[in-house]
């Protein structure tokens, strides 16, 4: 079965670049799409490590698995806050009425 291991470390560099550019991307363009659809992708290769690894019973794969569910975890909260960061600078573009910010659960008490 394919497994995309992003817990090798050159894997892991490009995935967080491309990140970091998907983000910078939304930033300038000003359209919180571009986060958000590498924010489903990354919760759809989660899902996909998750039926591998209650399919797969072998140690080595486990092990593997395991490490790629935790850095994919860390992903998807970095993509989050840049989706909710990059989601903020459009409705100001936009003029758009927001409840509140969406980063002030996170800065609000700092």
């Amino acid at each position: 079965m394919f497994i995309i291991n992003i817990s090798q470390i050159e894997t892991l560099v490009l995935v967080l670049i491309f990140t970091m550019l998907a983000i910078y991307l939304g930033r300038e363009t000003k359209k919180s799409i571009i986060p958000g659809l590498v924010l489903f992708a990354y919760l759809l290769l989660l899902l996909s490590y998750i039926i591998q690894l209650s399919i797969l019973n072998s140690q080595d794969i486990v092990g593997i698995l395991t490490k790629c569910i935790a850095i994919n975890f860390m992903l998807i909260l970095q993509t989050y806050l840049g989706y909710l960061w990059v989601d903020n600078i459009s409705a100001k573009k936009d003029k758009k009425k927001t409840i509140n910010d969406g980063l002030d659960w996170l800065w609000g008490k700092v």
